[in-house]
């Protein structure tokens, strides 16, 4: 079932929401060139959090640093409705202290959500880093379960009526967006987020998308090594490297120094026995 829920903090006219629902239609036709300069950054924070059943836990949607030059928004964020419930999403200081004339939109479905959010000040561009939107989860079940981003990175953000991404015909950039993780526990350890445990073997890779370079996060439990590998859609091993815990760097190539093209990936770590699987993307 499909649900559609509107909160819209100041009045907004039926001329103003046309015109703000238009910009999602503008993309440019002309081809990117240039540098696209320092990636443009955005994601949920904290990238790890821990609740137990029954609690909230809340996930803020932040722009960094070199997010810069935007007036607007529509991201989708995707759950696993087995372990989360969307309770609620808050507007957040950044988009609030800019202006007061805003378009917002929330729409559902049992397992996405959609939220976009435009300033309506006229000529008013803002830049990051802060706090976009807060997406508050209620915790059904106990488990680990991930909180994608699955809207395009090239046209999650926008400004003057363009789209935000390689594609800006005369300032591209390179859109970078990441999800979190949500462990949900039975309510006897501590709720404040925290790293995974340590006796669980995972590898994750951040930022996720990404163009490339970007680092592991490896925990091993404890053992003193393992096995990363990284294999395409096709099923072929385009990666392979020895890890120890914590963090490694990646440049976004095969083991002959190739850069690997734009896909989704299927990361490996194996520790002893036990194998754990993640996805990555890759936008060029």
């Amino acid at each position: 079932m499909f649900l559609s829920r509107n909160r819209r903090p100041f009045p907004v006219s039926r001329g103003c929401r046309a015109v703000a629902i238009l910009i999602w239609g503008a993309l440019a036709t002309a081809p990117a060139t240039g540098d696209t300069g320092e990636p443009f950054v955005a994601g949920l924070e904290p990238q790890v959090a821990v609740t137990a059943v029954g609690n909230t836990v809340s996930l803020a949607f932040s722009a960094g640093a070199s997010a810069t030059a935007f007036n607007g928004y529509a991201v989708e964020i995707t759950y696993d409705p087995t372990f989360l419930s969307l309770a609620q999403v808050d507007e957040g200081h950044l988009m609030v202290d800019a202006c007061a004339d805003r378009f917002v939109d929330v729409a559902e479905t049992d397992s996405t959500v959609t939220y976009s959010h435009v300033l309506l000040c006229p000529g008013l561009s803002i830049d990051g880093p802060g706090m976009l939107s807060t997406f508050r989860f209620q915790a059904l079940a106990e488990g680990r379960t991930d909180v994608w981003i699955t809207s395009d990175p090239n046209c999650t953000f926008v400004d003057a009526g363009l789209c935000i991404g390689a594609q800006h015909p005369e300032c591209p950039r390179d859109v970078r967006l990441h999800g979190a993780e949500v462990i949900v526990t039975d309510g006897t350890v501590a709720t404040e987020p925290t790293a995974p445990p340590a006796s669980a073997p995972r590898a994750r890779f951040r930022p996720n998308p990404a163009a490339g370079d970007g680092v592991f996060d490896v925990a091993l439990g404890d053992a003193a090594e393992g096995l990363l590998e990284l294999y395409d859609a096709a099923g072929r091993c385009r990666f392979r490297r020895r890890v120890g815990a914590g963090t490694t760097t990646w440049d976004g190539r095969d083991a002959r120094g190739v850069a690997l093209p734009s896909g989704r990936y299927l990361l490996r770590l194996t520790v002893g026995r036990r194998a754990t699987t993640s996805a990555i993307t890759l936008i060029r």
